[in-house]
């Protein structure tokens, strides 16, 4: 079994890949062995995180409502599952949901 992590996390400005313990923390998920599709959607999904920030106003970011919030969520756990299937036998996939402040560990 991996022991490795790879903790799939938005946070602004930031990779939404990260590798705990490591080195280098913040990894592009293009820097990962994984298909240049799944990376590519994983910076999507930062960027889009990126966008709920108001620069100005910082505590009154975040997503217009409850329904973009959770969607936002479904998306990152579905992106999680795959980078699971992905990187099975190389790292064990976490996935931190931002509705709840969990971190669950994700199978493939």
């Amino acid at each position: 079994m991996a022991t490795d992590v790879i903790l799939v996390l938005p946070d602004y400005g930031s990779y939404p890949t990260w590798r705990p313990g490591a080195a280098e923390y913040n990894v592009d998920p293009e820097e990962l062995p994984i298909s240049k599709d799944l990376a590519d959607q994983l910076n999507v999904w930062g960027e889009e995180y990126d966008a709920t920030l108001v620069q100005d106003d910082p505590i009154s970011s975040g997503f217009a409502d409850a329904a973009s919030k959770n969607a936002f969520a479904e998306r990152g756990a579905e992106l999680a599952r795959r980078l699971a299937i992905e990187l099975a036998g190389r790292y064990q996939v976490e996935y931190h949901d931002i509705r709840t402040g969990q971190r669950e560990t994700i199978t493939g």
